[in-house]
């Protein structure tokens, strides 16, 4: 599924709406990632390249431990809350996902 992902969250502090919002559009997949002894379920982003720079990669962001938070309004899509690691540090993340 096409989607275009907005981070709520930087390092675990929360992102207001009014600030410039880091976003990743690209597909939205659905996979499961071994992290010590245990298998977690995670949704992650495939980039799409930047306009303009057709051989550059970006990686987008893995959310792991996803649940779903509140729908949005205008029902073009959702709210997912889960957990990121930065630096090796696990912090709590939301995500803004519109469908495309």
């Amino acid at each position: 599924m096409r989607v275009r992902v907005e981070l709520r969250r930087s390092g675990g502090h929360f992102i207001p709406r009014y600030r410039p919002q880091t976003g990743f559009t690209g597909q939205l997949v659905s996979e499961r990632r071994k992290v010590q002894d245990r298998e977690i379920r995670c949704l992650r982003v495939l980039c799409e390249p930047l306009q303009g720079y057709p051989n550059e990669s970006v990686v987008g962001p893995v959310l792991y431990d996803v649940r779903i938070g509140d729908v949005m309004l205008s029902s073009d899509g959702l709210e997912l809350i889960g957990f990121e690691v930065v630096d090796g540090a696990i912090h709590l993340q939301e995500w803004d996902v519109f469908f495309l």
